[in-house]
């Protein structure tokens, strides 16, 4: 999975290189344009266009009988035909599923770590808290010893906390100027990093690296799994989520993306010839 990732981040991260100076509103707006043209072209050679136009004129055709006939016998057989027709409706469009969904998922996966959380500013502080793997702690449940490296622009403001419950130490870090920071973690002689970005603009996020898994590299495919053997099982940090300010309201980025998505495709599906 990490290879496609590793594609997949390179390929993200140059499309959405020219929307970095747009609004996140705005730079939504266009990533939806693209995704409801490229879901369209889909539809329309995945699935049987002309049957899809077919029934929906017959349920068009089965309404308009129950609405002329509605105290007649035959307004009942219309409604039973305006379920079959409706089944076979929902069949047919949902022939381009297998298509779309797999690629939909990776994306939106990827472009949560753009939209969704907010950049530190300097000035600002946040937690990072590492998350040791069972196999990794003393004998008796003891503390182990884990170690935090900090570049310069970044502080450890505090001594570690352990959290013994959730096999957790925890430190509170501050910036004291932006850039794209990489901070060390030693546990029993084994070091692995972790990415902190501060900055407004927009850019590639994560809030967490975990351990190799199918699920921890779908979700979270902004930076490379740490090692399945390794000493940590996961390590985080607070980033602020972020939420759009749409129509007077405040909304998550995905709401805006899949409702400006569905948007598109419902006003260019004529213009594309699309059958939907």
């Amino acid at each position: 999975m990490e290879p496609l990732n590793r594609v997949l981040r390179a390929a993200v991260d140059a499309a959405l290189s020219p929307l970095a100076p747009l609004p996140p509103i705005a730079a939504i707006a266009v990533v939806s344009l693209a995704v409801a043209v490229a879901m369209l072209l889909v539809v329309r050679r995945t699935s049987n266009q002309p049957a899809i136009a077919q029934v929906k004129r017959q349920i068009q055709a089965s309404i308009f009988e129950i609405r002329l006939f509605n105290a007649d016998i035959r307004a009942l057989h219309s409604t039973i035909d305006v379920l079959r027709h409706n089944l076979t409706y929902l069949r047919l469009s949902l022939a381009p599923l297998p298509w779309v969904i797999v690629p939909m998922t990776l994306l939106v996966a990827h472009l949560q770590f753009y939209y969704g959380y907010e950049g530190f500013a300097p000035g600002q502080d946040a937690v990072f808290k590492v998350r040791i793997a069972r196999n990794s702690l003393p004998p008796g449940g003891g503390r182990p010893r884990v170690g935090l490296e900090a570049p310069p622009g970044v502080q450890v403001q505090t001594p570690q906390v352990w959290i013994a419950s959730e096999r957790e130490a925890a430190w509170r870090i501050g910036f004291s100027a932006p850039g794209d920071y990489e901070l060390r973690v030693t546990v029993d002689r084994q070091t692995v990093t972790k990415t902190v970005r501060v900055s407004g603009g927009i850019g590639r996020r994560s809030p967490g690296r975990y351990r190799a898994g199918l699920l921890s590299q779908v979700l979270y495919p902004a930076e490379p799994p740490m090692p399945p053997q390794g000493a940590v099982d996961a390590i985080e940090v607070s980033y602020p989520h972020r939420e759009l300010k749409v129509l007077g309201r405040r909304v998550n980025w995905s709401t805006t993306f899949v409702g400006m998505a569905l948007l598109f495709a419902w006003l260019l599906r004529s213009t594309l010839g699309v059958e939907l």
